[in-house]
């Protein structure tokens, strides 16, 4: 009997919060996306081409005023595609 009031107790405790109810979380100003892709090294040009098609889909987004009002900022990391 002790450990079913154990875990009603412990569902009480994890809903509080949420009945609290509070202030929303503001949205974020920007929305980040990040690319890993081979930037260098032998599969080069599979890489620019994928840089290309992002930056160009990330700068049309951006003209016609983001995600819902959002800037779409991108960040490119190089990543070889080198086993090692």
């Amino acid at each position: 009997m002790e450990k079913g009031w154990r875990r009603l107790l412990l569902a009480a405790l994890l809903l509080l919060p949420a009945c609290l109810g509070g202030a929303e979380p503001e949205a974020p100003t920007t929305v980040k996306i990040g690319i890993i892709g081979p930037f260098s090294g032998e599969f080069q040009p599979l890489g620019q081409s994928t840089r290309n098609g992002v930056v160009l889909a990330v700068e049309e987004w951006n003209q016609r005023e983001g995600v819902l009002g959002h800037p779409i900022e991108v960040t490119l990391l190089d990543s070889p595609c080198e086993p090692t």
